[in-house]
């Protein structure tokens, strides 16, 4: 007659304990006595103490993520009061000539950058650096464009467009409100982590479509 005792396997004992959460206080004394690796030292400690270690571990994760979220917050708001002071003497802005250097100076000033440039096509033809003829090519691209694309290609050729060669760059689409895009602002800096490949995009994009809604005034239609 087989007399041997069959171990319960570890994945048995976990399922028992979390079925039977009457199990510790039917028996206090085990729970008492139970000791557990302490996480970060070569000892052992009680469960209660694993416990209570484990949620200040949790606190500190929580509190560090919270940390974070508020960083990003200030940061984000700080892009946002900038876009707001840009955008506010476009829409004073009566002379719509006037609106392309508005554009560029003001990105430049309000975000503390190396340089911007600005290409509008359908706008008419004149003097202006932003009436300068580009490449149908060019114009494709931009308009394929799904979002502002950045990096530190600094080889292509809307960087030419800027007064000192960048260490990273912008390429935002200029879109109309109905979407269509009509133009390519570039956007350069000589900090070569400025304009991440994986930055998010969301305020270049605004960033294009307000500029977008100013200049279609610009637009030479019929």
């Amino acid at each position: 007659m087989d007399t041997s005792v069959t171990t319960p396997a570890p994945a048995e004992i976990a399922e028992f304990l979390r079925t039977h959460p009457e199990f510790f206080a039917a028996h206090p004394d085990v729970f008492a006595e139970m000791r557990v690796p302490h996480p970060h030292e070569n000892r052992a400690i009680s469960l209660g103490e694993r416990q209570v270690l484990a949620l200040r571990e949790r606190q500190r994760t929580l509190e560090q993520k919270l940390a974070t979220f508020t960083e990003r917050a200030g940061t984000n708001q700080g892009i946002i009061d900038k876009v707001r002071d840009w955008t506010l003497p476009l829409l004073a802005q009566t002379d719509a000539t006037a609106l392309p250097t508005q554009v560029t100076d003001g990105l430049r000033t309000a975000f503390s950058l190396t340089g911007a440039a600005l290409r509008l096509w359908g706008c008419g033809t004149g003097a202006h650096a932003w009436q300068a003829e580009i490449p149908a090519t060019l114009r494709e691209e931009a308009t394929a464009q799904k979002a502002p694309v950045c990096g530190t290609d600094v080889t292509h050729a809307a960087c030419a467009w800027l007064a000192a060669a960048p260490a990273s760059v912008a390429r935002v689409p200029v879109r109309a409100p109905d979407g269509s895009v009509f133009g390519l602002l570039v956007l350069g800096d000589d900090d070569a982590a400025r304009f991440a490949t994986d930055m998010g995009t969301d305020f270049l994009t605004d960033i294009g479509r307000l500029a977008g809604a100013a200049l279609s005034r610009l637009r030479v239609t019929g």
